[in-house]
């Protein structure tokens, strides 16, 4: 899985659960046409509880890191949480907003 493709699921995945979401960092930057040397997708999201349960599904656990405690802990602290796909060693950093 690239980048690119990582990125893709993300939207799909948010779109899907109807989650509010933002790109920053680097990969906003390299799609306003600035190159940037990456591994991670930087994404502000407005997610809470509800959406636990489809992001779990959405990023199954064979093939993502994700764990429902680290996002639950993100939202109580307004903090982050990360989605690896290991098999790629890419990260998302998702920043509840």
């Amino acid at each position: 899985m690239g980048l690119f493709e990582l990125l893709q699921k993300i939207v799909e995945a948010f779109e899907h659960l109807h989650i509010s979401y933002l790109a920053t960092g680097s990969v906003a930057a390299m799609a306003y046409g600035e190159p940037r040397l990456t591994n991670d997708i930087d994404i502000v999201a407005e997610i809470d509880e509800q959406h636990i349960e489809g992001l779990l599904a959405a990023f199954p656990t064979n093939e993502f890191y994700i764990r429902e405690e680290m996002i639950k802990d993100a939202i109580r602290r307004h903090g982050q949480f990360n989605i690896i796909h290991p098999a790629s060693g890419l990260k998302v950093d998702v920043i509840i907003k």
